[in-house]
């Protein structure tokens, strides 16, 4: 709704929006408010055109209408009624068929067309009626005329879309600038199932749709990681200064893809993060592999064998190609292999978003060649000078020498005159400082490994054509020559090239075998040229070959090689950054060890110290042991004596009682035998009585002198013998006893 107001309002007539609404007279606020409101109707009408087109949106379906300039406007008026009564027919018919009451045949609409507040005859051609401002009434619906306004008439997005690379769309406007375009990028929600991709045929734009986030705005959008998985929407509103078109929305076929993650020219688009400063110039020159190359069973599976096949899909490696050469914010450059397709469809919109104009020579005879890009802050377009190399050979008189040469073989030149090469020349002039002007050449040699004679011959054309090229179209004009060369450093091109001239010894002239071997001096019409890049190791790298073979040829007395220079400044930084990092890992290498000494002597003394520790506390534990053994045997020792003396007392104890009861028995008896004797009438009973018994006694007596003798007999020889012959004693005792008693 917003961007319908807006375009209405870019359309105005200039001095209706001179002033504020409510500054203006009452007539024409009232004229602003009401195209306020308005739907806008497009017209496009061309001087020289016999036709015009008007195209606006009736009862919901969109018209599009082709009239002739010169016809009378109230013929088209009418054609819009009766549009307008036939839509409301059908409308009719049908409601009856889905059984509503039935509708009353519709009236003829008015339809009028105004401007400035006055209707416009209806004998006005169509040419001078439909303005800018003019209002088109039909019925009750009233419509803003914007008559040529911008538009897009080519919209689409790319099929492949990756993570970390960047989207360019395919745009053309017409009656706008595409610096001037507006342009809003949305993500799919992740619960937006619509796959309805409408929008695009008819470039319509809801108010406020659901399902769609918006994560950005420019020509140019990088997909994120957290896109994988989702489509991209972009709307664009066409712009020129400050008036709009219709907006347009795109809506992606497939998902964002995750992408390879670091690429090889990541590391080099550090070197180029910024355009190069004027008067430096930046080039680039790159074969880019041609989409009917890339797919055959020779580049499958012997040049690119280690390739994924999803790797040598177009799709995907336009999305790296594009990225790679964006970054490197080139001046110019010069591709090689270049798609018809790809040229018109993919580069050329991408490198146009990041400020680049191309020019495109396509090969004889095949649908890849040349192309040459060029930013256009800096430089512009003169003219151009392509050629085909074998026709120039046989067609241009500046070759004749040349050709007459080559005629000596037939064979040879067959075989050059079959070859399609094309030589692109292109005339730039330096906005910066007009008259400055610069000749960039781009070309493809023959590609066959024994066709060193052949590709003599091409280069022998291509700087015979350049140097008539400069001095007839852009006198003292420096070459800029880059292209892929299909020569080594030591080839008869190189040398050619870089010393001026080719001797008839040379190998090359005799690469293809004796039959088509042609043997001659070649002289450049250039002093020798430079390599900007000197002689890398290698340009091109496949199964079975790495060299370098692509170059970028300058003239070293008009061009410098500035690049170079902050090359090796930059790795004599680098050299002198590495020696200086050298040296202080050194240093802390060194003091590390020196740390690590110090620290393993004093964990060696501290083991030291622990070891005497633990063993002088290992001798004390044993001298206390050795002790403690001693006190213990001392203390046994003097137990047992106590023990043994103990015994002794209590032996002697139970021997001094058994003395005293046997004294006081003997005395017992005694006087019982003397009462007994004093009593019994018989004396001889009584001394018989006591003779038993002193012998009785001193044979007990006799026993227990033998028992005391054999105790410390045993007492001596062992404590257990004693403590058994304590307890026999005891035992005797009390038999003893038990017998006296």
């Amino acid at each position: 709704m917003f961007n319908h107001l807006s375009a209405a309002l870019a359309l105005l007539p200039r001095r209706l929006l001179s002033s504020s609404p409510r500054t203006l007279p009452g007539a024409r606020r009232r004229l602003l408010l009401l195209l306020l409101r308005m739907e806008p109707a497009a017209v496009r009408c061309l001087p020289g055109e016999p036709k015009l087109t008007i195209s606006f949106r009736l009862d919901g379906s969109h018209r599009h209408m082709l009239r002739d300039q010169d016809e009378p406007l109230g013929t088209l008026l009418t054609r819009i009624s009766h549009n307008f009564v036939k839509g409301r027919g059908k409308a009719k018919k049908c409601k009856k068929n889905k059984g509503q009451p039935p509708v009353e045949a519709p009236e003829p609409a008015v339809v009028k067309l105004f401007y400035d507040g006055d209707e416009v005859a209806h004998t006005v051609p169509n040419s001078e009626a439909w303005r800018d401002g003019a209002v088109l009434q039909v019925g009750d619906v009233k419509y803003s005329v914007q008559r040529n306004a911008p538009a897009l008439i080519t919209a689409e997005l790319p099929g492949s879309l990756l993570a970390g690379f960047p989207v360019c769309p395919r745009l053309e406007v017409e009656f706008g600038n595409l610096q001037d375009c507006e342009f809003i990028w949305f993500k799919e929600e992740a619960s937006n199932t619509n796959t309805d991709t409408s929008s695009e045929a008819t470039g319509e734009v809801p108010g406020q749709e659901v399902g769609w986030t918006e994560i950005g705005c420019g020509r140019v959008h990088v997909p994120s990681n957290q896109d994988i998985g989702y489509r991209l929407k972009l709307r664009c509103t066409p712009r020129d200064g400050g008036r709009s078109g219709s907006p347009k929305e795109l809506v992606s076929v497939g998902a964002v893809e995750a992408g390879p993650g670091v690429c090889t020219f990541d590391n080099r688009h550090a070197y180029t993060v910024k355009e190069a400063e004027w008067p430096s110039v930046r080039v680039v020159s790159y074969n880019i592999l041609a989409d009917i190359y890339a797919q055959t069973e020779l580049s499958k599976n012997v040049l690119y064998p280690y390739c994924a096949p999803y790797a040598l899909q177009l799709d995907y490696r336009q999305n790296l190609i594009k990225k790679e050469l964006a970054g490197y914010n080139a001046d110019i450059v010069c591709l090689q292999e270049v798609d018809k397709v790809v040229f018109t469809d993919s580069l050329t919109p991408a490198l146009d978003a990041f400020g680049l104009d191309g020019v495109f020579r396509v090969k004889e005879k095949q649908h890849e060649g040349l192309a040459t890009y060029y930013r256009r802050s800096k430089f512009q377009l003169l003219s151009r000078h392509d050629i085909m190399l074998s026709e120039a050979l046989t067609s241009d008189p500046i070759h004749s020498a040349l050709l007459e040469k080559v005629s000596a073989n037939s064979a040879l030149k067959d075989k050059i005159l079959m070859r399609s090469t094309a030589l692109q020349v292109s005339v730039l002039e330096d906005l910066n400082k007009p008259g400055r002007k610069v000749c960039v050449a781009n070309t493809h040699l023959y590609w066959h490994p024994k066709g060193g004679n052949v590709r003599l011959v091409q280069m022998g054309v291509a700087l015979k054509h350049l140097s008539h090229v400069i001095n007839e179209v852009a006198p003292g004009a420096p070459l800029v020559f880059c292209g892929d060369f299909n020569s080594t450093p030591n080839s008869g091109v190189f040398q050619l090239v870089s010393e001026a001239v080719v001797p008839q010894q040379h190998p090359d002239w005799s690469s293809s075998g004796p039959e088509e071997s042609c043997s001659m001096e070649l002289l450049s019409t250039f002093p020798p040229l430079l390599s900007a890049c000197s002689q890398p190791a290698y340009t091109n790298y496949v199964g079975g070959f790495h060299g370098c073979l692509d170059y970028i040829f300058i003239q070293p007395d008009s061009m410098q090689v500035l690049i170079l220079v902050i090359q090796v400044l930059i790795l004599v930084l680098i050299l002198v950054l590495i020696l200086v990092l050298m040296l202080v890992l050194i240093l802390v290498l060194i003091l590390v060890l020196m740390l690590v000494l110090i620290l393993v002597l004093i964990l060696v003394l501290i083991l030291v110290l622990i070891l005497l520790i633990l063993v002088l506390m290992l001798v004390l534990i044993l001298v206390l042991i050795l002790v403690l053994i001693l006190v213990i045997q001392v203390l046994m020792l003097v137990l047992i004596l106590v023990l043994m003396l103990l015994i002794l007392v209590h032996i002697l104890i139970h021997i001094l009682v058994l003395i005293l009861v046997h004294i006081l028995v003997l005395i017992l008896v005694h006087i019982l035998v003397h009462i007994l004797v004093q009593i019994l009438v018989h004396i001889l009973v009584q001394i018989l009585v006591h003779i038993v018994v002193l012998i009785l006694v001193h044979i007990l007596v006799h026993i227990l002198v033998q028992i005391l003798v054999h105790i410390l007999v045993q007492i001596l020889v062992h404590i257990v013998v004693l403590i058994l012959v304590h307890i026999l004693v005891h035992i005797l005792v009390h038999i003893w006893s038990i017998y006296w008693s």
